[in-house]
């Protein structure tokens, strides 16, 4: 977990707007767990089973990496490219949960298909909602 927040944090140092920040997280986030399905398998489900890894990783690695999204977010509503109104700690965990549960069905789902362009779809709901124009 900290070798992948290190590379996504200087990943991020490259890019300039809260959008392609954002986009970048959850490509990568998606990447990270499309590599290697028995790895993504371990870390979605096997681990989770544990409360005391959840509790260490939540205190932990979870916590650093949603505070990374938040941040980030918080970045664009200064910026005017977010909503100010809205909480970046909840935009945060709802876009993680969005990420996550993309990689929980693509683990579960019996057919291939690759896992990082899910972000994508992920994203369109999340930048753009779900209200008709």
């Amino acid at each position: 977990m900290e070798k992948i927040f290190a590379e996504a944090k200087e990943e991020l140092a490259k890019l300039s707007t809260p959008q392609e920040k954002i986009r970048r997280i959850a490509r990568l986030h998606l990447e990270k767990l499309g590599a290697d399905k028995n790895a993504a398998i371990v870390f979605q489900v096997e681990l989770r089973g544990s409360t005391k890894f959840m509790e260490e990783f939540s205190a932990a690695g979870l916590g650093k990496y949603l505070d990374l999204i938040r941040k980030t977010f918080e970045e664009g509503q200064r910026s005017g490219a977010f909503r100010a109104g809205l909480n970046a700690k909840v935009c945060s965990k709802m876009l993680y949960g969005a990420l996550d549960e993309m990689a929980t069905n693509w683990i579960l789902s019996k057919k291939t298909y690759p896992l990082a362009p899910m972000a994508d779809v992920v994203l369109d709901v999340f930048f753009d909602g779900v209200a008709g124009k």
